[in-house]
C-alpha cells in the first residue's frame, strides 16, 4: 500500500496558493456580479464551515473533515480575493497576480493556527479566541465571555478568519497599488 502521507503537506500548501487563483477565475464567469457572486459563495462556505464545526457528526469523518476544511479554506480564499475583486481596476495584471499569490501565502500562518489548536479536538481544553485568531482573538474573548461559547466561538473564528486574511490582502494590495503608481511616473 503507498504512503501518500509524506505529499499531504506540499500539496496542501499548492493548494492553498493557487485556490483563489481558480476562485477568481470560477467567478470571473459572471463579469458583471462578480463581488455578489463571491459574496455568496463566502457566506455559503462560512454556514458549511460553522455547522460541520458545531455538528461534527455526519455522514463519516473523514468526509466531514473535507468538507470542514473545504470549507474553511474558501472562507480563507476569499478573504484573500474580496479587496482584489473589489478595486480589480487598480492594479496591472502582473502586479495582481504578485499580491494574490502574496496574500495567498500571507494566510499560511492563519490556517496553521485555525487547525493546529487542541481547542478543536474532541476532549481538548475549552477554546480561546486568541489561539486561534492572534488579531481578533483577544477582543472576541473578551465579548463572547462565558455564555454561548460554542456556536459563537465557532462562527467568530470562522468570520475573524476571513476579515483578519483580507485586512492583510488589503495591505499587500496597497502596497501592490503604491508599486504601480510608482511604476507609472
Amino acid at each position: 500500500m503507498f504512503d501518500y502521507t509524506p505529499f499531504i503537506l506540499p500539496l496542501a500548501l499548492i493548494f492553498i496558493l493557487i485556490y483563489p487563483f481558480i476562485l477568481d477565475r470560477l467567478t470571473g464567469i459572471v463579469k458583471k456580479h462578480k463581488p455578489l457572486v463571491c459574496l455568496i459563495i463566502l457566506i455559503a462556505a462560512m454556514i458549511i464551515s460553522i455547522a460541520g464545526r458545531i455538528h461534527p457528526g455526519g455522514p463519516s469523518g473523514l468526509a466531514m473533515a473535507t468538507v470542514i476544511l473545504f470549507s474553511t479554506l474558501t472562507v480563507s480564499s476569499m478573504g484573500v480575493l474580496l479587496p482584489h475583486i473589489l478595486f480589480r481596476e487598480q492594479l496591472p495584471g502582473r502586479i495582481r497576480t504578485g499580491t494574490i499569490l502574496i496574500s495567498s501565502l500571507a494566510q499560511i500562518p492563519f490556517l496553521f493556527a485555525m487547525f493546529v489548536h487542541p481547542e478543536s479536538w474532541a476532549g481538548g481544553p475549552a477554546p480561546i479566541f486568541a489561539d486561534s485568531l492572534p488579531g481578533l482573538g483577544i477582543l472576541f474573548d473578551a465579548i463572547a465571555g462565558d455564555a454561548g461559547y460554542g456556536i459563537f466561538f465557532t462562527s467568530g473564528v470562522t468570520i475573524g478568519l476571513c476579515i483578519e486574511v483580507a485586512v492583510i490582502s488589503v495591505v499587500v494590495f496597497g502596497i501592490g497599488r503604491a508599486l504601480a503608481d510608482e511604476r507609472e511616473q
